[in-house]
């Protein structure tokens, strides 16, 4: 069976500078973005781009993060009172203010991996120690699982003997496409949006 292709999204139409002060900006903007709405729209589209890039994703640890975060919010009530089980009174300005927090954090950590993932160095970084190091760190990242305890010491001299040989024509030192008409109209309307919400809340 053939496995899913690739969906390439940021990487061929976004050039690397304008993604990384794109995902500068956008962090600022979202850890000041009061709107519950606007973030959750934010998380689900970097959830996409996610998983359209099939990076991992678990889904599971989203919604526990969240009910956990508005779960200890609820433990210091503000508000209207909504219901009191046990005795516990739960407000409704506690689990919207754990709702926002979560889905701020959420939201944050998906764009970065949404982004980062996409980011290139300078080339002259890129061809050096530094890059190399980079490198190396991502792809013994991506071959962790293949280590198993019964075989230790055997399993990572092979990939650190496979990281050696990856980093020698590695992908990362291609260089990025430019800047399609696409990747403005994605950087420029997503910052306006920011604005606009950051303005009218």
């Amino acid at each position: 069976m053939r496995s899913r292709e690739k969906i390439v999204i940021l990487e061929k139409n976004v050039s690397s500078p304008f993604l990384l002060v794109y995902g500068v900006i956008s962090a600022f903007t979202v850890v000041l973005q009061q709107n519950i709405l606007f973030l959750t729209a934010e998380y689900t589209a970097f959830t996409v781009i996610v998983l359209l890039e099939q990076q991992r994703y678990s889904f599971y640890s989203a919604l526990l993060f969240l009910l956990v975060t508005v779960f200890f919010n609820a433990l210091s009530p503000e508000g209207k009172v909504l219901w009191e089980p046990l005795g516990l009174p739960i407000t409704e300005d506690a689990i919207i203010r754990g709702t926002r927090r979560a889905i701020t954090l959420l939201t944050l950590f998906v764009m970065s991996k949404a982004l980062l993932g996409n980011v290139l160095l300078p080339a002259r970084v890129r061809s050096g120690l530094v890059g190399k190091i980079l490198a190396a760190l991502q792809y013994m990242t991506t071959r962790k699982k293949s280590i198993r305890t019964a075989t230790l010491l055997t399993d990572v001299d092979r990939v650190l003997c496979e990281t050696d040989s990856s980093i020698a024509g590695h992908e990362a030192f291609a260089d990025r496409a430019p800047q399609s008409r696409f990747g403005f109209l994605f950087y420029y309307l997503i910052l306006a949006s920011h604005t606009i919400f950051l303005i009218l809340q």
